[in-house]
């Protein structure tokens, strides 16, 4: 999919697809591979998901998560600490090229000024 998309140079820093680890999400070991390869804490990074085992994998590695959420599954199957769930990347066009602080600090201005919450 990477390579149909045209994402596979130089849009990422490192990519992992599941035949690379042993256990599939929601175990964080795929996160986790990749803050290793990075040598990242999971405070540094950021995860963006849009299903309900990846998001668990996020938060078993501990790494701030936003979904990108379509309504198909209750918030509920999602794990408490995600930050905020959005329809799509329009909230943040033109920041992902920041680093996870700014993020961070990006997105918690959006959600702070919000009127519905996480």
């Amino acid at each position: 999919v990477m390579k149909l998309l045209n994402l596979d140079k130089n849009v990422f820093d490192i990519t992992i697809a599941g035949d690379e680890v042993t256990h599939p999400k929601p175990h964080p070991e795929m996160y986790k591979t990749v803050l290793g390869r990075l040598q990242l804490k999971a405070s540094q990074a950021l995860a963006f998901e849009d299903s309900v085992a990846g998001a668990k994998a996020a938060d078993r590695a501990k790494i701030p998560t936003i979904v990108i959420w379509d309504g198909s599954f209750d918030r509920k199957a999602y794990p408490d600490k995600v930050l905020y769930y959005f329809s799509d990347f329009t909230p943040l066009a033109g920041s992902l090229d920041a680093d996870a602080q700014d993020h961070l600090d990006t997105l918690y201005k959006h959600v702070t000024s919000q009127t519905s919450p996480a």
